[in-house]
């Protein structure tokens, strides 16, 4: 269906007319950070063309199944369960024991009230989870379809200022001056083409469909996928953003889960609820580890096992 509700909005996009060659912003990555920046330039005026390689925009935001962190919300007051903007920094920075950038986990915190009213503009309904402040959830379905269901919707909106290409990807940025003003695409034939522009905004997710690239910032990890990405995730602006000088920084902390396949996530309170989760085996039957460990630590105890893999064993509880 979702695939379908692409085709339908956005297959003519491309075929417009329009060369491509220049605007006033382009934007690589047609998930949800790629989405809200194309509006919010066609928002202001500005001429958008949003490139992303797969066939249907979406990314990682598309999988997304959990909510959004906020603070000072109109849920909070209503419901008298205060979260204040120092709550949610405390908890934040305590979540990644302290190794963020307290100033960009302050601007999370005090933008997430005026992201969760926009949000809330856009149609979408939400409600507090029921044992923790710090969520705000749907009030019921998926939380990624409908946040990508909100968005198309208002790219369709501004249709007249925002050109979309999909199966186009971005090849590398091209820079003038030491400024980025565009990038090399190709497109779904192999033709190879440029669009420059005023602005770039590189939102192309991350690494967790990049094995060899996981497992050179974190060896640990080395030849396992993030499991929790889409097809598309394959660390294609990393690559784009070094090659033109860009810095990088905590790239080992990449999130890893331990009880998956691609495309697939068992949850993991069958091994780390007490009293209740069961016990990895490998394949010679052993137990090998302690189950209890942080999904982090469990996924190297996996890897160094025969063909890198294990067995969970539970009851019907």
């Amino acid at each position: 269906l979702i695939a379908a509700m692409s085709v339908s909005l956005f297959a003519g996009c491309s075929s417009s007319g329009k060369t491509g060659n220049s605007t006033d912003v382009l934007v690589i990555g047609g998930g949800g950070a790629g989405m809200v920046s194309a509006i919010t330039a066609a928002e202001n005026g500005a001429k958008v063309i949003l490139v992303d390689k797969m066939p249907m925009l979406g990314g990682n935001t598309l999988v997304s199944a959990t909510g959004i962190t906020a603070s000072d919300t109109k849920l909070h007051k209503d419901a008298n369960r205060p979260f204040t903007v120092e709550d949610h920094i405390k908890k934040t920075m305590e979540a990644g024991k302290n190794l963020p950038n307290e100033k960009l986990v302050r601007l999370l915190a005090e933008s997430s009230n005026d992201a969760y009213d926009w949000l809330v503009s856009l149609g979408l309904k939400y409600k507090l989870d029921p044992n923790d402040s710090f969520w705000i959830i749907p009030e019921e379905g998926h939380y990624g379809a409908q946040l990508v269901g909100a968005y198309k919707r208002e790219l369709e909106k501004h249709k007249e200022n925002i050109e979309v290409k999909l199966e186009t990807k971005a090849m590398e940025l091209i820079v003038e001056n030491g400024k980025v003003v565009g990038a090399k695409i190709k497109d779904n034939s192999g033709k190879e083409s440029t669009i420059k522009a005023k602005s770039v905004i590189l939102a192309t997710g991350g690494l967790g469909n990049a094995p060899e690239m996981i497992g050179k910032y974190n060896p640990k990890y080395k030849g396992a996928h993030g499991v929790m990405s889409t097809p598309g995730i394959t660390g294609d602006g990393i690559t784009m953003a070094v090659a033109v000088g860009a810095a990088l920084r905590d790239m080992e902390y990449h999130q890893m889960r331990p009880l998956a396949t691609a495309s697939y996530w068992i949850r993991e309170s069958v091994l780390s609820e007490k009293d209740l989760g069961g016990i990895l085996v490998n394949m010679d039957g052993k137990r090998f580890t302690n189950e209890e460990l942080k999904p982090l630590d469990l996924v190297p105890e996996i890897l160094s096992q025969k063909k890198r893999t294990s067995f969970v064993i539970f009851d019907s509880n």
